[in-house]
């Protein structure tokens, strides 16, 4: 068995390791360093290593994801296995990285690493694995689990179990004290009792110190922030977008809610609103507080589901941030990067540290040459001279307050220490470490222990391992001899549709472990379906779930019908529910639930359109607060054609919007060109190519067999079929000149072709500009009868006026025009914030705050004292309506 660390060894950056057991290579994370002129690990190595089968993700955060797409280019028929938080997770990171490489590109000519096309493509290898799931690879001879870590949203530690007796635990970052979004690491033995590793890779962050009390940290940090606030002064607190974040908004919210402090506005920069979201939509992955809120009232970070008396208010613009940052209006700003290395944080510190009366605290670590080290270590100087920051390149002086709390989300010495005495490894390799941390924790490890081996390894560094329990494999059947079976072709268990059918798992259970010790016990999601298939046919043939059915199962038992509940501190464990419960349950839910429950609507969703025949709907996804399902199909406007029905019933039985993903799954695109061109005796050698603007797919090919069909004819029915089979066009170029004639555009009524999207959008700019409107968004959707153009205004109202010129509009450009319903709150709020300024009501009467009512159309005003006779409120609300068509209530 051998580990190779590539980076992240004796360094917090670029966390990618090389793992050889049972005979099979796998890539655990691919990280970079942030913010460095070398960000990638040694890559070159795999080449050496001989190539990679399988790459595992412990956790989102960039310095274990960001080299992602590179490996994937190079090796883009690996299958990635990380959790679905995790995915969703590095899905909004990898959507921020492009926009900076291409910020940097334009600027300062800086090639970026990968495109939005390879991440696409790597979306395609990805696998989703539950939380405690186990996965077998290779055909069974490697076991890997994903034991919950803490530290993050969907953040698993890696435990690897090969068939000849080799054995590993991969830490990633992990987090043992309890935090407000998610709970604390638990031992793997929770989830595997019989799991005991040979070798223990652990992260050593914080291994040369111990962490202060967390309860005493969170008070004390809500009580200074809002003593600032109160003396007129602002606090910035930089926050790692992933985590760091979400913690610090829940904290202050709690306070204000428990009137431990006074309510202020808190704003919110950075992509910090999108992971909120993320964290929103997997409630089941988070504690068991924040779970609950999340189920019974929608986003915990924002709006009166926050802190009701206080103000969460998303920064979206560029002005919006210049505004904040210029003002001194008293409040907190919760901004990333964490490490002031960039983004609005470092933007919002050049003007803070100029503010006496001002603060910025530091919350996480910082990385020895980032700008958030620098602060903390010029904060105890007394001469003016030693305070001052360089920030993007620039120095200035300091003058505001500088604090340090730690909310820290990786285990500290005295932690980690006791993770390793559960585990009892015979060695142990210490990394994601640095500034003495490795040293420090092996010093503590072998304290009186000198037969516990540990290793500091450096980046690149070969570690070699034999297990005492290794056992000899049989040999490979040779690749030639293998007859391929396809994952469909197999049969699949038979998983229950109602949760009520798990009422009878109860019994079984109870009777192969005892009624008392059953009900004392918790059980893994894994152990509860293994129950359940040992109780079917399915679990006879040996069969296991795939991810799809997982998801599915998890569903069913998270719902009180099924006589299972979550554990209350550990929310990927379940016990048996109480008869009392279950009587309870059973009761038909009131009529007025509606829309349905997450679950129940998901349960909808897969009774509609089962995984077990509708292959081609490879994920589902839920956005709880605006009750809405995306799915996501290979193929979205043939699934629109094909699926209306079922479509229009989910929406109609659950009360949920359903929303196509309008991407088309590039992989599912090749797999089609393959299939068809092998069909037509060619053979692809070049491509395919898939091009998202134009919806061509292009390749070249080469005959395989003689064949008297006209060649031109044999292309012609090929491109013919696969527009039939995904909505798309193909260019197909043969040697010797023949080019595929690509599909006619898609038509919008009676010869109307459709523009190019991004010319379309240019067109509606352009005439929109001409009537004085101008839209805030332009959207390409997928709607249940095509893809159409969603334009956005400050309210729908306003974009109706103009209903005429739309229509005359969408016939030019070929594209359906729709209206989004929703308001755009920021921009209501500006116009009233401007109308209220320009008549010099703000400067007489204190505006706490702003309300929307969508079911009246309104925005409403409150102040701090009721606006005197003087206030021309019938003016005000006449030039509200005219720029809104909403109504203002002051």
């Amino acid at each position: 068995m051998k580990l190779i660390p590539l980076g992240g060894a004796e360094e917090v950056g670029a966390t990618c390791t090389l793992v050889e057991i049972g005979g099979h290579k796998i890539m655990v994370d691919a990280g970079i360093r942030i913010n460095q002129p070398d960000p990638l690990p040694d890559l070159s190595r795999i080449t050496d290593f001989g190539g990679i089968e399988a790459i595992l993700v412990t956790h989102a955060h960039t310095d274990h994801t960001g080299a992602l797409p590179v490996v994937h280019r190079a090796y883009p028929s690996a299958p990635i296995f990380a959790t679905p938080g995790t995915q969703a997770l590095v899905n909004v990171l990898y959507n921020d990285a492009l926009n900076i490489m291409k910020s940097r590109y334009e600027h300062d000519r800086e090639l970026p690493l990968y495109n939005k096309d390879l991440v696409q493509s790597l979306f395609t290898r990805m696998q989703s694995v539950q939380l405690g799931q186990t996965v077998k690879l290779f055909g069974g001879d490697v076991a890997a689990t994903f034991f919950p870590a803490g530290h993050i949203l969907g953040a698993a530690c890696i435990g690897l179990q090969a068939a000849n007796g080799e054995s590993a635990f991969i830490s990633g970052d992990i987090s043992l004290t309890p935090q407000l979004t998610v709970g604390g690491m638990l031992p793997p033995v929770s989830v595997d009792r019989k799991f005991r590793p040979q070798v223990v890779m652990v992260e050593s962050t914080y291994g040369n110190r111990l962490h202060a009390n967390r309860a005493n940290e969170e008070r004390r940090l809500v009580e200074t922030v809002a003593h600032i606030v109160e003396q007129g002064g602002r606090v910035l607190i930089p926050a790692f977008a992933v985590g760091r974040a979400q913690e610090v908004l829940l904290i202050l919210a709690k306070a204000m809610s428990r009137k431990q402090i006074a309510p202020f506005p808190v704003w919110v920069d950075g992509m910090v609103r999108s992971v909120c979201s993320v964290y929103t939509q997997h409630p089941y992955d988070l504690a068991t507080a924040i779970r609950k809120q999340i189920v019974q009232r929608g986003n915990p970070f924002f709006g009166e589901t926050a802190a009701k008396e206080a103000d969460f208010v998303s920064i979206n613009t560029p002005d919006e941030r210049q505004k904040l940052a210029e003002g001194k209006t008293p409040g907190c700003i919760v901004a990333s990067s964490g490490m002031l290395s960039g983004g609005p944080s470092s933007f919002y510190a050049r003007y803070i540290v100029n503010e006496a009366d001002s603060a910025i605290f530091i919350t996480g670590y910082q990385d020895e040459e980032s700008p958030g080290r620098a602060l903390l270590a010029l904060a105890e100087a007394t001469n003016p001279a030693d305070r001052v920051l360089k920030l993007e390149g620039e120095s200035v002086p300091v003058v505001c307050h500088v604090g340090k709390y730690s909310l820290s989300a990786h285990a500290d010495a005295g932690e980690i220490a006791g993770l390793i005495e559960q585990l009892q490894p015979q060695e142990t390799v210490l990394v994601h470490g640095a500034g003495g941390a490795r040293e420090a924790l092996s010093d503590l490890l072998t304290q009186g222990r000198q037969e516990r081996r540990t290793y500091l390894p450096s980046a690149g560094d070969e570690l070699t391992f034999v297990s005492r329990k290794a056992k000899k494999m049989l040999p490979k059947i040779p690749a030639s001899t293998v007859i391929a079976v396809s994952v469909e072709e197999l049969p699949r268990p038979l998983i229950p549709t109602n949760p009520t059918e798990l009422l009878g798992l109860r019994a079984r259970i109870e009777e192969r472990f005892g009624e008392k010790s059953a009900q004392s016990r918790a059980f893994t999601l894994q152990e509860v379906a293994q129950f359940w298939l040992e109780a079917s046919a399915a679990g006879a043939e040996g069969l296991g779930l795939n991810a799809e059915e997982y998801t599915q199962f998890r569903n069913l038992l998270t719902q009180p019908q099924s006589g299972f509940v979550l554990d209350a501190r550990r929310p990927f464990l379940y016990r048996l529910a109480k008869a009392s419960a279950i009587e309870k349950a059973a009761k038909p839910a009131p009529a007025e639930q509606f829309p349905l429950e997450q679950n129940l609507a998901l349960a909808v969703v897969e009774k509609l359109l089962p995984s077990a025949t509708v292959k081609e709907l490879y994920r589902r996804g839920a956005i709880n607060p605006e009750h809405k399902f995306v799915l996501y199909f290979y193929f979205p406007e043939l699934a629109a054609e094909k699926y209306k029905t079922e479509l229009e019933e989910i929406a109609k039985q659950t009360g949920w919007a359903v929303e196509l993903n309008p991407e088309a799954h590039h992989g599912a695109l090749g797999e089609v060109v393959q299939k068809l061109a092998g069909q037509a005796g060619l053979r692809i050698v070049k491509g395919p190519s898939i091009h998202r603007e134009t919806r061509e797919v292009k390749a070249t090919a080469e005959k395989i067999e003689q064949s008297n069909q006209n060649l031109a004819d044999l292309i012609q029915k090929l491109a013919a079929a696969f527009t039939v089979e995904t909505k798309w066009s193909l260019l197909l170029t043969v040697p010797g000149g023949e080019v595929v004639q690509a599909a006619p555009p898609v038509q919008l009524g009676e010869g109307v072709a459709r523009m190019e999207i991004n010319t379309a959008f240019v067109k509606i700019d352009q005439s929109l500009a001409q009537i004085g409107l101008k839209p805030f968004r332009k959207s390409l959707k997928q709607g249940m009868d095509g893809q159409f153009i969603e334009l956005s205004f400050v309210t729908a109202q306003m974009g109706e006026r103009y209903r005429a010129t739309l229509d005359d509009l969408q016939t030019q450009i070929g594209w359906l025009l729709r209206i989004n319903p929703e308001p755009h709150h920021q921009a209501l709020q500006q116009v009233a914030a401007d109308l209220l300024r320009e008549s010099g009501v703000s400067s007489r009467y204190v505006v706490k705050g702003f309300s929307l009512h969508r079911d009246r159309n309104e925005l409403a005003v409150k102040f701090g004292s009721i606006p005197g006779e003087e206030v021309d409120k019938t003016t005000l609300q006449t030039r509200f309506k005219e720029q809104t068509g909403w109504s203002l209530a002051l």
